[in-house]
């Protein structure tokens, strides 16, 4: 994400392909939502052009270019949050939102970074986590779920996060009671401290994967 802060920083409408629910593709430029929860993204055929607002229910997902072709990707997906009374249950959310992509496969991560100066930093607006009060949330999504559910959250600045760590194990036993139900056990402290959230989904590939 750090290599793709520069060129989302300095263009308001991005090179971008846009991947509608059917299948069907849109080739132009995209001002990427200022929040995650926004219902629409501005998109245009030409740089310059006249702008067309496109509907989150229609889109399954976008991805943006700099001019080395290097690119991030957004997928609009239902969140599940854990209830606030009982935490080992889930609620999933009515409309969709849109998430960052850290990596895709079988078991997939997605992110949503929010800062007092960028909604949405995990785009590369800002760097997540970075700016005082800010925070990353982290969500596994399976294949053949119409959903992502939330694991884990990143406070930045002096918050502390208290009891995150014992909230994403419990999380992790939920999600992954059935098909690697060890898959907790396996993941410390110090893992996520030295390689970060998506080692959830190596290990999980490694033991559990094929």
């Amino acid at each position: 994400l750090l290599v793709l802060v520069p060129f989302l920083s300095f263009a308001k409408f991005q090179d971008c392909v846009v991947t509608m629910n059917d299948g069907s593709t849109k080739r132009g430029f995209i001002e990427i939502p200022e929040n995650p929860d926004d219902s629409n993204i501005k998109f245009r055929t030409e740089i310059k052009g006249s702008t067309e607002k496109i509907s989150i229910d229609v889109i399954k997902e976008f991805e943006v270019f700099d001019k080395e072709n290097k690119s991030i990707k957004f997928v609009a997906i239902y969140a599940a949050h854990p209830k606030a009374l009982k935490p080992e249950q889930y609620k999933i959310d009515a409309k969709k939102i849109w998430m960052n992509v850290i990596k895709e496969g079988k078991i997939s991560m997605y992110c949503i970074s929010i800062s007092p100066s960028s909604i949405i930093s995990s785009s590369g607006l800002s760097v997540p986590g970075s700016v005082d009060g800010g925070s990353t949330s982290y969500f596994i999504k399976k294949e053949k779920e119409n959903f992502a559910t939330l694991v884990a959250q990143k406070l930045g600045g002096f918050s502390p996060c208290v009891g995150c760590f014992n909230q994403m194990k419990k999380t992790l036993n939920k999600i992954f009671e059935n098909d690697c139900p060890q898959l907790s056990e396996m993941i410390t402290k110090d893992i996520i401290k030295s390689k970060g959230y998506e080692v959830i989904l190596d290990i999980y590939e490694q033991n559990c994967g094929k």
